[in-house]
């Protein structure tokens, strides 16, 4: 189980959300990001030009 905080690139940054997925491996950045742009919430500040990053990759022992 692992969290990824998404947090908007503009001069005051806010944190948008916490996202919490599951995999059998620690992720790639690129799945990071695939993960994060599969979120609707998300999703609406990609498409309004938004830049978003992610922070606090966080893994989770079950």
């Amino acid at each position: 189980m692992m969290d990824i905080w998404v947090w908007t690139k503009e001069t005051h940054s806010k944190p948008l959300k916490t996202i919490r997925f599951e995999l059998d491996h620690f992720p790639t950045e690129l799945e990071c990001r695939e993960i994060f742009k599969k979120d609707e919430d998300v999703e609406i500040y990609l498409n309004s030009k938004v830049d978003v990053t992610y922070t606090n990759l966080r893994e989770y022992n079950k």
